[in-house]
Parts: C-alpha cells; structure tokens; sequence
C-alpha cells in the first residue's frame, strides 16, 4: 500500500511504519483488540504469528484518530481467519524451508463449526541458524527460534456470535553485536564481563540451531472475547481483553539464567460499538474515542 512500510533490524524482526512514522505511533490491532507489547522500540517484532492471519487491514489519514493518539499514523488491524462454515471439518499443515539461514517452519491448524459451535486451533513453530552473506559469511547472533498457539471457540447463532480467543508467543531471539577478530575479521563472542579476551567463534556454533547464551526472550498471553448481537435494526458489538508481555534479555556471558532486562507489562482493554440503522435515521458508534456518527 502507498505510504505502508516496515523496518526490520534482524530477522524475525518487523515492524509496522506509515508515512515515515513508527512504533508508538502506529497502533497494531489483533483482530480490534490493541496489542500491548514492545510497541517502543525497534529490537522486538509484533507478538503475533503469521499464520494465524487471514487478512489486514490498514487505516491511515484522518480516520486514524478516533483510535486514540497512538494511532497517530495509522492503524494496523490484523484479523484471524473466520469460522467454518456449519458442519465442516478442515485441517491443514504447511512448511517452509530457506536455504539462507536454514529456516525450518511448520504450522499446523484443525477447526470446525457442528450445529452454529466454532472451534479452531493453530500451533507453529519456526527456527534457524545464523543467516549469511557474501562479505562475512554466517553472521554470529542472528539465529532464532519461535514457538506459537493459538485457538477459539464460540456460537454462532440467529443473534449474532460470541467467541473466545486466546494465544501464545514465544520467541527466542540471539543478540548480535558484530565484534570481530581485528587480524582474521572473524567473529568474535564475549566469555566473561571484564570482557579483555574474545575467542573466535567456531564454525560449527555458526552453523548450529541452538540459541546462544546472550539472547532475548519474549513471551506474550492474549486472551480476548469477541462478541456481536444483533438488536432490532441495529447491533452491539463487545470486544474485551487481557494481555501479559514479558521481555528478558540474558546479556551477562557468565550468569547466563539471569536477565540483564525484566520487564512485564499486564492489559486490559475494552471496546464497545452501537450500531442503529433505522429508517434511514444514521449510524451511530461508541469506540475507543465516544460517540461518532
């Protein structure tokens, strides 16, 4: 889209950016609900797995505001797939593999609607190694390893639906610091805090799956319900949620189990919409900004 960007610092590692303004200032939706997460900075990407996503959906310009002055820039609204239709089952397993950083992912999900009652479940999981290039070959601190579910179940009947979502994000991310051995331009690792002897990293450690010492761990629990009534000639539309992120960073080469970074961050949010149509009367709404019509 015209004016849609992302930046990404590694891989794995992506985020939103709308007419040259980021982070903050974009305000990333799960399905309408706001995800609350490492949102201010550009060394963590959005909590949520791809392959749960059906579509986006992308708003931007003035109508942006009645989200709030997160959404300065716009709004980034990622929406699950929809529910079956009633008395179908469907499952699907899907994998990808990339020569460059050996990325090995596998995502499978199983879903059905029996009687108006939805259910579905997806769970992923991506790693690789350290990605390449033809100036230094591997380059050390860039593998990582992601491990996602998530799932509903709900009602779909004559007055609308209501369903119930949760998810988990779990990533394992190396931290890449780029030091190098000033005779050979290999990489280098740190051992110790005082930090006064680097050994060069050793091939096989470059190419190797496991995540190296100094990494970064980010989870994050969303569980959320989605709900709409039909009302007449109108509809009420209830969408709440709680969140819990957590981001640690193990950054001392000799306590390896302890993070350098702890932070949690704990959400609730709410949103309600009133829609009436009536004999031509108007649409009226009730969001995160007031009444709107």
């Amino acid at each position: 889209m015209p004016g849609v960007n992302a930046v990404t610092t590694g891989p794995n590692i992506s985020k939103p950016f709308i007419r040259g303004l980021g982070y903050n200032r974009v305000l990333t939706l799960m399905d309408g609900i706001r995800l609350e997460g490492q949102q201010w900075g550009d060394e963590h990407g959005i909590e949520i797995d791809e392959n749960s996503i059906s579509k986006v959906e992308v708003i931007k310009g003035p109508a942006s505001l009645i989200y709030g002055s997160d959404a300065m820039a716009g709004v980034v609204n990622m929406i699950p797939a929809p529910p079956l239709p009633y008395g179908t089952i469907k499952a699907n397993v899907i994998s990808e593999y990339q020569t460059n950083n050996g990325l090995i992912s596998t995502s499978a999900s199983l879903g059905g609607n029996e009687n108006g009652l939805s259910w579905g479940t997806i769970f992923s999981h991506k790693q690789a190694t350290n990605y390449q290039n033809k100036i230094d070959g591997r380059v050390y601190g860039t593998a990582f390893s992601e491990t996602d579910g998530s799932g509903f179940i709900g009602l779909n009947r004559n007055w609308g639906y209501s369903h119930l979502n949760f998810s988990v994000f779990t990533d394992l991310q190396e931290i890449p610091d780029g030091s190098r051995d000033s005779a050979t331009r290999q990489f280098t690792k740190q051992i110790t805090e005082l930090d006064t002897f680097r050994p060069i990293v050793p091939t096989n450690e470059l190419n190797s799956y496991a995540i190296s010492p100094l990494h970064q761990l980010v989870q994050h629990y969303n569980i959320y319900s989605s709900n709409n009534f039909i009302l007449g000639q109108g509809r009420l539309t209830v969408k709440a949620g709680l969140q819990e992120n957590i981001c640690r960073e193990f950054s001392h080469p000799e306590y390896t189990d302890v993070p350098g970074l702890y932070l949690v961050l704990r959400t609730s949010a709410m949103t309600l919409n009133i829609t009436c149509l009536n004999s031509g009367v108007g649409k009226f709404q009730w969001g995160p900004m007031g009444w709107r019509s």
